[in-house]
C-alpha cells in the first residue's frame, strides 16, 4: 500500500494485487489496519480514496 502525504491528508495511491491471495482479502485487511493506525496517530485528518476511478476497470474485469 502506497499513500503519499499531502498536507494533512494521506492519498490512497496504490495497493498491490496478487491473484493467488484473492480469497483471503489481504488488501481489505491491509486497508483496515492502515486506517486504524492513521486514526490512532491523529496526525492526518483525511484519507483520500482517489484511486477508485483508476481501479474501476480492474474491478469490472474481475467481476466478469
Amino acid at each position: 500500500m502506497y499513500c503519499p502525504i499531502v498536507d494533512d491528508a494521506l492519498i490512497y495511491a496504490y495497493l498491490g494485487y496478487d491473484p493467488d491471495y484473492l480469497k483471503l482479502s489481504v488488501g481489505t485487511v491491509l486497508q483496515w489496519l492502515a486506517l486504524q493506525d492513521m486514526f490512532a496517530e491523529t496526525r492526518f485528518k483525511i484519507f483520500d480514496f482517489e484511486i477508485i476511478d483508476t481501479i474501476a476497470p480492474v474491478c469490472q474485469e474481475l467481476s466478469a
